[in-house]
């Protein structure tokens, strides 16, 4: 499966760039956006979906963000089952 963000990169003609340079591009958008949700956890805004498409971005070129956004799920299906347990409970 191709990953959304690489489609999207492909039609905008990201793939034709130099490796060098697009991971630089990458880096830069996937840091704004990350950095754009760090600050939406202090203002009103949805902090933490921001920082994750944050992330996608920067997993495009990233190994260390694609760790980051699988811990993320491995910690948010565990958070789920534990809501499910305790309301389960008779």
């Amino acid at each position: 499966m191709v990953h959304p963000f690489r489609k999207f990169f492909h039609r905008v003609g990201l793939d034709l760039i130099p490796p060098i340079i697009r991971r630089t591009i990458i880096a830069l958008i996937g840091g704004t956006i990350v950095l754009i949700g760090l600050l939406l956890i202090f203002l009103p805004g949805p902090g933490a979906l921001v920082i994750l498409v944050g992330l996608a971005v920067l997993g495009t070129e990233f190994v260390w963000a694609k760790r980051l956004i699988r811990r993320a799920r491995e910690l948010g299906k565990q958070g789920t089952d534990y809501v499910k347990s305790l309301v389960a409970k008779p």
